[in-house]
């Protein structure tokens, strides 16, 4: 089952082939041990070639002025084969804090750099994770510790999300520190970034800026999820249909057809709920239009399921279901703090 319209589906071909091409196993490991975690060559192919981190920026700002529909496409194939790059932190998170923010001038001086390929990075949780705020403002200046940044360390301009709205800052200016941290997902870089009393500009933002953006994030985040989920269902298939036991191929024995099955719908309700979701038709406020798929749409993170599944239904001859696609997979944001 797909939702991909002509356009998107040229868009997830072309994706797919750029990263079947300089994506694979090795290219993945060799990434992630980089400076900044990612293929910087690879990165630039990406935004160049097909524009992945201007889809959702408005035309006005040099983008695309895609849906973030079409955003969603590039995170499914991100997620097949768990690539590297500041897609979710830069393109995804920050942009967005932009265009969601409403602030003209600053979408006009930020968003061009970013819908080109540079780096932002948007501080948002403190230590228990993004249900609180790290960085507190006090008049124009900061305080506070910002955990769970993707690409802090390597970003060229920082977003910070407090209670008291949106903030830009310097990532040179006195007072900020930024370090990476170690993470359960090597192909996921987060980074600690402090700030000591920063001198900072002031966002407009509206009052519902943080829920607006955690709905994106989520939404992002859980068609990378699909993505490597159908990756691992597709491998296990065509694992069952190689591997023989008793002289006959596994997945021609009812108990490991039913286990397919039961991944297959598990993947497909997961696509469906993920882009369905309170996802909007453009790159304007995300619409409170919910799901309304039945209760399988509570599966928002379908991964650790069916890919469970995967690797029993492929025993214990091989390794798990997602070993062939590098070293582990995007997990929930659970594991970095939870949402």
């Amino acid at each position: 089952m797909s939702f991909d319209n002509d356009e998107r589906a040229a868009l997830r071909e072309s994706v797919r082939d750029l990263l079947g091409k300089h994506s694979d196993s090795a290219a993945v490991r060799r990434a992630t041990t980089t400076e900044h975690g990612y293929d910087e060559s690879l990165w630039s192919k990406l935004c160049e070639q097909i524009g992945v981190a201007a889809l959702a920026v408005p035309e006005k700002y040099d983008g695309v002025g895609a849906s973030l529909l079409e955003v969603h496409v590039v995170q499914e194939e991100l997620g097949r084969t768990l690539t590297p790059s500041p897609m979710l932190g830069s393109a995804v998170l920050a942009a967005q804090a932009l265009v969601l923010s409403g602030d003209d001038d600053a979408s006009a001086r930020l968003l061009p750099d970013i819908a080109a390929g540079s780096v932002a990075a948007l501080c948002w949780a403190g230590p228990s994770g993004w249900s609180d705020f790290g960085v507190s403002a006090s008049g124009e200046t900061l305080s506070g510790t910002a955990s769970y940044v993707l690409g802090g360390d390597v970003a060229d301009v920082l977003l910070v999300l407090t209670s008291e709205g949106l903030f830009e800052v310097d990532p040179s200016a006195d007072g900020v520190g930024r370090r990476r941290v170690p993470a359960m997902d090597p192909t996921r870089t987060l980074s600690e970034v402090t700030f000591d009393g920063v001198a900072t500009r002031r966002l407009v933002s509206p009052t519902d800026l943080v829920e607006q953006l955690r709905t994106v994030a989520l939404v992002a985040l859980s068609a990378e999820q699909v993505g490597a989920a159908s990756a691992a269902l597709e491998q296990t298939v065509e694992y069952a249909k190689s591997r023989k036991q008793f002289g006959r191929a596994i997945g021609s024995f009812q108990a490991l057809k039913h286990r397919m099955a039961d991944m297959y719908a598990l993947v497909e309700t997961a696509g469906r709920c993920r882009t369905r979701r309170r996802c909007p038709g453009r790159t304007r406020t995300p619409s409170s239009r919910r799901c309304t798929a039945p209760r399988p749409c509570n599966r928002s993170r379908p991964r650790p399921s069916s890919c469970t599944a995967a690797s029993r239904s492929r025993g214990n001859t091989t390794r798990s279901c997602t070993s062939n696609v590098h070293t582990g997979a995007h997990s929930s944001s659970g594991s970095r703090g939870s949402t």
